[in-house]
């Protein structure tokens, strides 16, 4: 059974979601701004995607390399079913680099044994 792979991609007037599974699309969606959300939504809101497809997910969270780190460190976190990891990318990134960027983290935790479950 795969793991579920997705990508979060805060900016100042959304935040933008593209959950994977096998490498498809299964959802995409824009939320309101990470920063306006409760403390436990995003550990919440990703625990419930992976309890509803009943699969481990880890996810990439697009962080601008610009940004001082005491705004993202925080988002680190690991749960028995969910690996959430910062990406520091530019500013201008498209969603292909950031996959990219993702892929990279997602082989990382795959040949050191890291993952949920």
């Amino acid at each position: 059974m795969s793991m579920l792979r997705a990508v979060l991609w805060p900016t100042s007037r959304e935040t933008k979601l593209l959950l994977e599974e096998s490498g498809r699309p299964i959802l995409r969606g824009r939320l309101a701004p990470l920063h306006q959300s409760h403390p436990a939504a995003l550990p919440a809101l990703l625990e419930a995607l992976s309890l509803w497809q009943t699969r481990a997910l880890s996810a990439v969270l697009a962080v601008d390399a610009q940004a001082p780190a005491w705004s993202w460190t925080g988002f680190r976190f690991q749960t028995e079913r969910v690996i959430v990891e910062p990406c520091l990318v530019g500013r201008r990134v498209s969603l292909r680099e950031l996959r990219g960027a993702a892929q990279t983290l997602w082989e990382q935790h795959e040949s050191e044994g890291r993952h949920a479950l």
